[in-house]
C-alpha cells in the first residue's frame, strides 16, 4: 500500500489556500451577482486543483490519494473559514446539502490535480524530502 505523507499533501493544502480563501471571502462579503457567483466557484476550483496537483507532485507513491487530501483539508478550511466570516456579518449558517455536494467537487478536484501530476515529471529529491 502507498504511503501518504502529511508533508505533501500539506504543501499541497498551501497553494489551494492562497486561491481558494480569497475567492470564497469574497464571494461571503461581497455577494457577487448569478456570473460572479460562477467565476469564483471556477477559481475555487482551479485552487483546488493547483493544491492536488502540487500535493500529487510530492506524493509520488500515491499521487490521486495525496491530491485528493489536500483539496480535502483545504476545503474544509475554506468552509470553516467561510461560516465564520458569515457569521461575522450576521449571514445565516449555510444549508448542509450544498456542503455535501462541494465537499464531493472539492475531492475530484484534487483527484484530478493529482492525476495530472501522475503524468508529470517526478518532482525534484530537495523539494519531497527524499534524500
Amino acid at each position: 500500500m502507498p504511503a501518504l505523507r502529511a508533508r505533501d499533501i500539506i504543501r499541497g493544502v498551501v497553494p489551494a489556500l492562497a486561491i481558494a480563501v480569497p475567492a470564497v471571502v469574497a464571494q461571503v462579503v461581497v455577494r457577487p451577482g448569478p456570473g460572479g457567483e460562477l467565476g469564483l466557484y471556477v477559481l475555487l476550483l482551479a485552487g483546488l486543483v493547483l493544491g492536488g496537483w502540487r500535493a500529487g507532485r510530492l506524493g509520488v507513491s500515491a499521487p490521486m490519494s495525496s491530491g485528493a487530501l489536500a483539496a480535502l483539508v483545504a476545503f474544509a478550511l475554506v468552509q470553516i473559514a467561510a461560516v465564520v466570516v458569515g457569521q461575522l456579518n450576521n449571514r445565516p449558517l449555510p444549508p448542509v446539502a450544498p456542503i455535501v455536494f462541494n465537499t464531493g467537487m472539492a475531492i475530484c478536484a484534487g483527484l484530478f490535480g493529482g492525476f495530472v501530476a501522475s503524468f508529470s515529471p517526478t518532482a525534484d529529491p530537495k523539494d519531497s524530502g527524499d534524500r
